[in-house]
């Protein structure tokens, strides 16, 4: 494997680990809020 695709490859994966983080961060975020304004 080439050093550049190498480095390709590393980049997307860091750049979909942290699209993943924050997509999962939101939607934590919005079921938690529904269930704190539900339950007042």
């Amino acid at each position: 494997m080439k050093p550049l695709t190498f480095l390709y490859v590393k980049i997307t994966l860091k750049v979909w680990e942290w699209i993943t983080i924050v997509f999962v961060t939101s939607i934590v975020g919005r079921i938690l809020s529904n269930l704190i304004e539900g339950s007042w």
